[in-house]
C-alpha cells in the first residue's frame, strides 16, 4: 500500500495550496514551527518528520510517497530509508541539477545542493540534521539535468552518478537492480505542459514520456520509495499545472 505525506514548504516557506490537496485528498499534512539559528538549521525541522514517515511506512511494509515543496526534502527521504535498511538506486528527474555547493553556486540558493550534499559534496549540515549517510554516487542516475550552472556541471561530470541527458535513453536501464527511489522535480516538464515554475529552463520531458517512464518502472522495478518536488502554485492561475503534475503523481499511486 501507498501512503503520503504532504511537507507544504518551499525550504521555511509556507505553500498554502499544497497543504489544501494533502487535505483535499485526506494526507497528513506536516505542520512545522522551525527551529534553527540558520536557514539549514531551520530546514532540519521540516526534514526530521519526513525520515520518520519514511521509515515508518517502510518498516510497515508500504511505500512511502513525500510530497513536498523544495528539493531539499528528499534529504529526509534518504535518511527514512536508511533507518529502515534500505540501500536504495536513485532515480533523480529534475530540470536542475542538485549539485551545486557554496564553491560553484552563483545564488546560494540552498534548493540547487541536496543532490551534491547526499553524494557528500558541500555542506553536510543538512544530513547532520536527521542523521543522513551518504548516498553512493554509483547508485544514482540523474535526468535530465538540462539546466545545469557552469561550476555545477564540472562537478556533475566529474561525479560517478550517471548523468542521462536523454530521457527516452532511461527506458534502456536494468532497474531490477537495487531497490528504487523515485525523485520526481516536476520542473523536469516541458516548458509548454508545466510552466509554474520559479526557475524556468527550456525543453524538457513530455508529460507522456513521463507516464510511458512511470508505467515501466511500476512494471519492472522494486520502488521503494518517492518524493516529489511540487510546482509553484503562485504562478498556477489556470490550475493546468496542478492538473498535469497530479496526474502524473496519480501513476504513482
Amino acid at each position: 500500500m501507498n501512503r503520503v505525506f504532504v511537507t507544504p514548504y518551499f525550504l521555511d516557506q509556507a505553500v498554502p495550496r499544497i497543504a489544501e490537496i494533502g487535505q483535499e485528498r485526506g494526507w497528513p499534512v506536516s505542520d512545522v514551527s522551525f527551529v534553527g539559528t540558520t536557514e539549514m538549521e531551520r530546514l532540519g525541522s521540516a526534514h526530521r518528520p519526513i525520515a520518520a514517515f519514511v521509515s515508518d511506512t517502510v518498516q510497515a511494509g508500504d511505500t512511502p510517497i513525500a510530497f513536498n515543496g523544495d528539493c531539499c526534502a528528499a534529504i529526509g527521504v534518504l535518511a527514512g530509508l536508511q533507518r529502515a535498511g534500505v540501500a536504495p538506486r536513485l532515480l533523480w528527474l529534475d530540470a536542475h541539477g542538485g549539485f551545486n555547493t557554496f564553491e560553484t553556486t552563483p545564488s546560494n540558493f540552498l534548493g540547487g545542493m541536496p543532490l551534491a550534499m547526499m553524494i557528500g559534496i558541500g555542506d553536510m549540515t543538512m544530513m547532520a540534521g536527521v542523521e543522513a549517510g551518504q548516498l553512493s554516487a554509483e547508485n544514482v542516475v540523474a535526468s535530465d539535468l538540462r539546466d545545469l550552472d557552469p561550476g555545477e556541471r564540472e562537478l556533475v561530470n566529474g561525479s560517478a552518478i550517471r548523468h542521462v541527458e536523454d530521457f527516452d535513453d532511461l527506458h534502456n536501464i536494468d532497474w531490477q537492480a537495487k531497490p528504487l527511489w523515485i525523485h520526481f522535480d516536476t520542473d523536469i516538464l516541458h516548458l509548454d505542459e508545466m510552466s509554474a515554475v520559479s526557475y524556468l529552463a527550456k525543453g524538457g520531458a513530455s508529460a507522456a514520456q513521463i507516464k510511458r517512464l512511470f508505467l515501466q518502472l511500476k512494471k519492472t522495478a522494486d520502488i521503494v520509495a518517492v518524493s516529489v518536488t511540487a510546482w509553484t502554485p503562485a504562478l498556477d492561475s489556470d490550475g493546468s499545472a496542478e492538473k498535469v503534475v497530479m496526474s502524473l503523481v496519480d501513476l504513482l499511486l
